[in-house]
């Protein structure tokens, strides 16, 4: 009998390293902290580390990531100068750390531009996770006191880049320190969640995988537990009809484009779909996370933003979830990964092929 209690003593030990090493090597999921790639900047809080050359994954495959002196993501052979040059603008779908940089949907459109105009191209790919739209107008200010551009696109992801406070300005930005404590400061829930629970979860979600698959199985326990920092897109959301995040953001996108007017180049607002958008199965399950119900839920307020923004503003806007959407529904493409919900390569070669007519109607009515 004590043989059978010290197996299965033995077996409890190590069954988390079994279980850690089998999701490593069968289901590797996304690990959340990713401070290293990203310094410290005062204007914009934090932005992409400069110098890079590095490995990274983030659940969907490991990729090589190289930054320049600046912190723009390049290839490994990125060219130097360029007869047209072009400045994008984004988050973290952008900078796009699932995919390698020759897979990009920069990368892909800067080839053909190049094919189509039979001259070199180079688009300077700033996208930076956890950006929204001032800190694109903010960047973009700085970078055309720097340099001549033919061209901006806001790669303007609809899932949170509509924002209810305009800000022209972000204290430089240091890593969180949230520190482990027990016994905890206070018997209260509050307490335990602080000095417990969410220093944990942040340890788990950097080092283990297992612990992410669990998490993401169980997203909507641990979100109502409040110790994951995932929540539901308000945009998409029937209740943020009235909210301000449409008006501010629109002022926000016209002072974009105004700032491309003062410098003579045009400027491109690019939105690009949530998974939800697209992929309409998964709204079932999203339902089920929030408790939510279809009349909670109306995807095409992001779109019929933009129809109002370009009828109000002028802008120049190129909606990509319709083409997403049909992609979907007639090749079951998977355009976003199953891991990490942003672009997969595919996703991104269809919002070049998609985003490039556009640009060279553009581009060639100019000259």
């Amino acid at each position: 009998m004590k043989r059978y209690i010290r197996r299965i003593i033995v077996f409890a030990l190590f069954l988390p390293l079994i279980l850690e090493v089998s999701v490593r090597l069968f289901l590797p999921q996304q690990l959340l902290r990713l401070d290293n790639y990203f310094v410290s900047d005062d204007g914009l809080g934090r932005v992409p580390a400069p110098n890079m050359d590095t490995r990274v994954n983030t659940g969907e495959g490991e990729v090589r990531y190289i930054t320049n002196e600046r912190g723009d993501r390049i290839g490994h052979e990125s060219s130097g100068t360029a007869s047209l040059r072009i400045l994008a603008l984004g988050d973290s779908f952008l900078q796009a750390l699932q995919v390698n940089y020759e897979e990009t949907m920069t990368a892909r459109t800067e080839s053909l531009l190049a094919m189509s105009l039979g001259k070199t191209v180079k688009i300077d790919n700033t996208g930076s996770a956890n950006f929204d739209s001032p800190q694109y107008s903010i960047l973009m200010q700085r970078r055309l006191a720097q340099e001549d551009y033919d061209m901006v696109l806001v790669f303007f992801y609809s899932g949170n880049d509509f924002v209810e406070e305009r800000r022209d300005y972000y204290e430089a930005q240091k890593p969180s320190q949230r520190v482990f404590r027990f016994p905890p400061q206070a018997l209260t829930w509050n307490a335990i969640r602080r000095d417990i629970l969410i220093p944990a979860a942040d340890f788990l979600e950097s080092q283990s995988h297992f612990f992410s698959l669990i998490k993401l199985q169980s997203s909507s326990l641990m979100n109502r537990l409040g110790v994951t920092g995932h929540s539901l897109p308000a945009p998409l959301l029937r209740k943020s009809a009235a909210s301000k995040m449409w008006s501010v953001t629109g002022a926000i996108l016209n002072d974009i484009k105004q700032e491309g007017t003062k410098h003579n180049i045009p400027v491109i607002i690019v939105l690009l779909p949530t998974i939800y958008a697209v992929e309409l199965d998964k709204l079932s399950a999203l339902i089920d996370q929030y408790g939510l119900t279809v009349d909670d839920i109306d995807l095409q307020q992001p779109s019929r933003a933009m129809i109002s923004y370009a009828q109000q503003y002028g802008l120049d806007i190129v909606d990509l979830t319709g083409a997403f959407r049909e992609s979907y529904l007639a090749n079951h493409s998977r355009l976003f990964g199953r891991v990490d919900s942003h672009f997969t390569p595919a996703g991104h070669e269809l919002a070049a092929n998609t985003l490039t007519p556009y640009l060279l109607t553009i581009l060639k009515g100019q000259h």
